[in-house]
């Protein structure tokens, strides 16, 4: 996994209680998320690959180099996500309506912390911490807004749940289904606390999620934003922040 972030604190480190929090300058958040990203993934390690703004990112601020993860993706976004150890999180994934998939529903989200002290909030791209109940998904979790995909991986081109574990052969909506597995829900994509029906299969996930990135931060009317991006791709874009005055 590879973190980068750009302009990334946390008041909730920083102040004992959210009032001292409130009443301090207050950072905008923006937290891409790259799980799954191999070291040798990106130029500043590998100079065969090509990733200016993800570079542009860590020339410009800190690598922390020696982190480490686990061999699939769901204990990194779960650590970040409640402030614990993977060990007491989501350290195995069950199928995605089991109730003891995802973060358990009695640890706090840092997104809920944050609203708490004035943030609006959202999420984009990969969940994959559970789904199970209105709890569970992003808008029970202190996000405002959300566009995202449960399941651990998705076709990125049709947002169409996948038949098979590495994510290749995404659902066939006109081919028979004897067992009924796809007919309520041929597609992964969420919006907020509903399925996305509008925007299902439009446009490749990489820009839609950006493009909804864009347009939370253009409509945040100067509040200080946090907001998660969780797909290494997006990294090729990135939006600079000077304080809340700037949105």
């Amino acid at each position: 996994m590879m973190m980068l972030l750009s302009t990334f604190v946390l008041c909730t480190m920083l102040f004992p209680t959210v009032s001292e929090c409130a009443a301090a300058p207050k950072p905008n958040i923006v937290f891409f998320m790259a799980d799954d990203l191999g070291w040798h993934n990106v130029q500043w390690h590998n100079t065969d690959m090509k990733t200016p703004n993800a570079a542009k990112l860590v020339a410009q601020g800190i690598e922390l180099d020696r982190h480490y993860a686990y061999v699939y993706c769901s204990p990194s976004r779960s650590s970040l996500m409640s402030g614990r150890l993977p060990f007491h999180v989501q350290q195995k994934n069950f199928n995605n309506c089991d109730l003891s998939q995802g973060v358990p529903r009695n640890m706090t989200f840092i997104a809920s912390k944050l609203k708490s002290a004035g943030y609006r909030t959202a999420q984009f791209g990969k969940w994959h911490l559970g789904c199970s109940s209105a709890g569970h998904i992003p808008a029970g979790r202190g996000f405002d807004v959300s566009l995202t995909y449960f399941e651990g991986a998705e076709d990125h081109f049709t947002q169409r749940s996948c038949i098979d574990a590495e994510c290749i052969k995404p659902v066939n909506i006109t081919a028979p289904d004897p067992k009924g597995w796809f007919q309520y829900s041929p597609f992964d994509l969420w919006q907020h606390e509903g399925p996305a029906t509008g925007l299902a299969g439009k446009q490749y996930n990489g820009y839609l999620f950006a493009n909804m990135s864009v347009q939370f931060i253009k409509v945040s009317n100067g509040s200080c934003i946090f907001q998660t991006i969780r797909r290494w791709r997006w990294l090729m874009e990135s939006i600079p922040f000077s304080g809340c005055a700037a949105l």
